[in-house]
């Protein structure tokens, strides 16, 4: 199900080693093909930067537009926030090293593939639904109040409840 990034980076490595491909030097940044403009409905603009990123080197090495799921990683963002902490909110900011790590920790799935109903969405409403839902489990009365419930097994549920996903 997860495809690694690994297979998109090196098709383009592949790509720009290729005979009669231009060096370094003679690249522009707006030379680059740039897959479509998407929209973040929560604060995780960094895993949205690091999908276009991605996204574009695919389509500069194939000529083909892919949607990878910024949702399935901020999943894995909130999955990682809340097993074994005593955090009251999630966090949505983040940095491109972070990123990085989730995606070489779990690959990458297409929208289409983890959230069917958002694949050709331009914004994800299931994010912002999700961090909604996640922090009143936080609070007072809620599954995840005590830290010492945050079992991997029920963070998962609650996150396939909140993103309307089936990761459990």
């Amino acid at each position: 199900f997860p495809v690694t990034i690994a297979s998109v980076l090196t098709a383009a490595v592949t790509f720009g080693c290729g005979t009669g491909t231009p060096n370094a030097s003679q690249v522009k940044v707006t030379d680059v093909k740039h897959s479509s403009v998407k929209r973040q409905s929560i604060r995780n603009c960094w895993l949205y930067a690091i999908a276009s990123w991605a996204e574009s080197l695919h389509l500069s090495s194939t000529g083909e537009e892919i949607n990878m799921s910024e949702s399935y990683w901020t999943w894995w963002h909130f999955y990682d926030q809340l097993v074994g902490s005593s955090r009251t909110e999630l966090s949505t900011g983040e940095t491109f090293s972070r990123g990085s790590r989730i995606i070489l920790a779990h690959g990458y799935v297409l929208e289409g593939e983890f959230l069917p109903e958002e694949a050709e969405a331009q914004m994800s409403w299931s994010q912002s639904a999700a961090e909604s839902l996640i922090n009143s489990e936080l609070s007072e009365g809620g599954r995840l109040e005590n830290p010492s419930s945050r079992t991997p097994a029920l963070v998962r549920e609650i996150l396939d409840e909140a993103f309307g996903s089936n990761m459990a």
